[in-house]
This record gives C-alpha cells, sequence and structure tokens, in this order.
C-alpha cells in the first residue's frame, strides 16, 4: 500500500513539475519571439516619430511633406482638427511652415491602425491592429508618420499612414 501511495506522489509531483515547466517553455518563447512595438519613445521606435506631416504632393516614391508639430507639443482644442484618443476632443494640426522631400525605399514597411474585427465572442478584442499599405494608396492630404531606425537616422525603419480628417 505504501508503495501505491509513493508511486502516486511521485506521479503527482511529476504532473506538477510538467504543467510548471511547459508554462515557463511558453512564456519564454512569448518573450523571445518579436512581437510588432506600436507604442514607444524616441528614435527609431514607434512612438513620438521622427517626422510627422501631410502629404503635400507625390510622385512615384518621392512625397513631399507639410510638417506638422509632433502630437504631444500639440494644443489640445474643441473643434476642428485630427481626432485623437484624448476623450474625444480634437487636437489641432500646427503646421511648423517647414517642407520636406523624401525617397521612400522599395521594402519599407507602411501600415495603417484599423480595427480589429471581434469573433462575437466577449473579450476577445484586442483593440486596432497594423494593416500593411502600399504605396499606390498614398494621396496627397493624408498623414505619414515617418519613424527611422536607431543605428542609422537614413533608414526608414517604418511608416504610419492616416487617412486625412480634413
Amino acid at each position: 500500500m505504501k508503495k501505491i501511495i509513493s508511486m502516486g506522489m511521485v506521479v503527482l509531483v511529476l504532473i506538477a513539475f510538467t504543467a510548471c515547466s511547459s508554462t515557463n517553455a511558453s512564456q519564454s518563447e512569448t518573450e523571445e519571439s518579436p512581437v510588432e512595438q506600436t507604442e514607444g519613445t524616441g528614435a527609431g521606435s514607434i512612438g513620438i516619430p521622427d517626422t510627422f506631416g501631410e502629404i503635400k504632393d507625390i510622385v512615384g516614391n518621392e512625397v513631399t511633406l507639410l510638417i506638422i508639430q509632433n502630437a504631444d507639443e500639440q494644443e489640445q482644442v474643441p473643434g476642428s482638427g485630427m481626432k485623437r484618443g484624448n476623450m474625444g476632443e480634437d487636437v489641432v494640426r500646427e503646421y511648423t511652415g517647414e517642407e520636406t522631400t523624401l525617397l521612400i525605399p522599395v521594402g519599407t514597411p507602411m501600415v495603417k491602425r484599423v480595427q480589429q474585427s471581434s469573433t462575437g465572442e466577449t473579450g476577445t478584442g484586442t483593440g486596432p491592429v497594423e494593416e500593411e499599405v502600399s504605396l499606390s494608396e498614398l494621396v496627397k492630404g493624408s498623414i505619414l508618420k515617418i519613424y527611422y531606425d536607431d543605428e542609422d537616422p537614413e533608414i526608414i525603419e517604418k511608416i504610419m499612414v492616416q487617412t486625412s480628417g480634413r
């Protein structure tokens, strides 16, 4: 009888150990897998863009932008402007008066945020997701948020595209 109880205890300990190790393995796999950033700070990371502007002109992959003051520095004023997550308030675009022209290299990731469709189950929605945008979808009046690489500020890491709210 003692052997059966001892074997049962050993089996339970092994099952508990196996369950804990598989949980740790899945957590480490999650930590090691590349996760696309959606928020951050500084050049290169996805947060405050390095260049923020409205498309004035576009010819092929050459884009001329009217530079807009970064969103963190913009004044919140109810009324016209671009909607942001500021408790329903609009944000007025502050143009700096500067223009810049840039070439978008082939293969540069360009995305827009779209609302993720729900599966109908409660609590399954995770908010907006990023959807790829092609160069042909860029039009005058669209807003581009340009993020440059931390290591080489001449390499565009990512471009976020917003349709104009005007």
